[in-house]
């Protein structure tokens, strides 16, 4: 009797066991597709959708550049941007995040903001930004991880302060959500120090940077590009200034005429009218009738001929 209680009482246990062990393989599964589906979701690039930023315009709907008048046509262009705390506008210095960099600044990528427009086409991500970019020493190409500009006086770049106007041949249309913070970019020579330099800057809660070299390339035409350092500031106009606008550019609308002089025209005297009598027309057929028939009188002797 002993025995035959003790056997039901060891399918009890090993039936509540079973359905222990069924009831926790389910709840495994399930946990297995929720992770599953939390890993393979697709990702925000910068914001979650619980923490993302308002984006709104600043302002009216602006004119295009003239020169992108015809590749703009279907896009609205916009003076400026706020996005959450960060206000931008054409002209300003900023720090634009990618996908692979970290909450380090010096991982993330500068740029300066040319246009400003919205691609409705682009439903998913609308709110576009065209820039220049200006990359950091260490992103240059290998050859160039020391400028050559030493006899001349020129400290050796600084990997913290230093920034290099792009020449490489990089997307410029970003998205303006990738925009999260503003810095600043003084153009100096070659020879400033950036650290004393930057130490002399007024403070302010943006990052301050250095811009002396531009990167350029000396391989048109060929597959293999070759890139040089070379003074950003060497005496010409420079790149970045030349479009430094906070507004677009204004159409010229006067062209190379506009150096001959403007003065009045000299004064010419009155000119009488001229009367047209009214069988005026009348006269002109009868005109043509007798050349009609002149020609027809040669063109019969030469024929009779």
């Amino acid at each position: 009797m002993w025995r035959l209680s003790h056997f039901y009482c060891l399918v009890s246990i090993r039936r509540y066991f079973m359905r222990f062990q069924k009831c926790f393989i389910n709840l495994l599964c399930i946990w297995k597709t929720k992770l599953f589906q939390i890993i393979m979701a697709p990702k925000r690039r910068y914001f979650t959708a619980t923490t993302k930023p308002k984006f709104s315009w600043i302002g009216e709907e602006i004119q295009p550049p003239p020169h992108m008048r015809k590749a703009a046509v279907g896009l609205k262009h916009y003076k400026g941007f706020s996005f959450g705390d960060l206000t931008a506008e054409i002209g300003d210095f900023v720090i634009v995040k990618s996908e692979d960099s970290s909450e380090d600044i010096l991982s993330c990528d500068v740029a300066r903001i040319e246009r400003l427009y919205e691609d409705c086409y682009l439903s998913g991500d609308p709110y576009r930004v065209h820039v220049t970019w200006l990359c950091r020493p260490k992103d240059l190409p290998k050859q160039l991880s020391k400028h050559d500009f030493k006899e001349q006086g020129a400290p050796a770049l600084d990997h913290r302060l230093d920034l290099i106007l792009e020449a490489r041949n990089f997307d410029t249309n970003i998205s303006a959500e990738s925009v999260y913070f503003k810095c600043n970019v003084f153009p100096e020579q070659i020879t400033v120090h950036p650290e004393s330099f930057i130490k002399r800057c007024p403070e302010s809660k943006h990052p301050n940077y250095i811009l002396r070299f531009k990167l350029t390339s000396n391989s048109k035409g060929k597959t293999k590009r070759n890139f040089n350092l070379e003074p950003y500031k060497d005496g010409g106009l420079s790149p970045l200034k030349l479009t430094a606008l906070k507004s677009p550019l204004k159409e010229q609308k006067l062209d190379n005429r506009s150096t001959f002089s403007r003065d009045a025209s000299p004064e010419v005297g009155k000119i009488d009218k001229v009367l047209i009598p009214a069988n005026f027309g009348f006269l002109l057929a009868q005109e043509n009738i007798k050349i009609d028939k002149k020609r027809r009188r040669l063109s019969s002797r030469e024929s009779s001929r």
